[in-house]
């Protein structure tokens, strides 16, 4: 089974995959670090942005997509980066589910990773793609 974690940060999408094999050992596959949305104001940009979100997961085939759920209200997301979810959800070899921070963060209170990312930025990305394997 293969699992992605994708968080969404300003203009940058932070992918971490893992896979799991059949006996039970889980190891993270995508070398990928970031993809960005340069201008989201120019049609072609965000073309070429979908092309390679859309390239990079058909490449990794997974069996499940999730991203981190922006938040609402006061500490709303910039529209760049609800721009990004809705681009990332239009995705269609895959149905991409939205977790809740709140969701995680419950969930790592009683739970460890055994994972460690390689970059402290991937660290969410990481937790969504672990939680996406064990729970949903």
């Amino acid at each position: 089974m293969k699992t992605c974690g994708i968080e969404i940060d300003k203009h940058e999408v932070i992918f971490v995959c893992l896979e799991k094999y059949d006996d039970d050992n889980i190891e993270i596959t995508s070398d990928l670090k970031k993809i960005s949305l340069l201008n989201d104001e120019d049609p072609v940009q965000i073309w070429v942005f979908f092309d390679l979100i859309k390239s990079h997961l058909d490449t990794i085939n997974p069996d499940k997509v999730a991203i981190i759920k922006l938040s609402k209200g006061k500490f709303s997301a910039s529209s760049i980066s609800s721009k990004i979810e809705g681009i990332l959800q239009l995705y269609r070899n895959s149905q991409i589910k939205l977790i809740a921070p709140t969701t995680l963060t419950a969930y790592y209170k009683k739970n460890d990773i055994p994972l460690t990312a390689k970059y402290k930025y991937q660290e969410s990305a990481l937790k969504l793609a672990y939680y996406l394997m064990i729970k949903a």
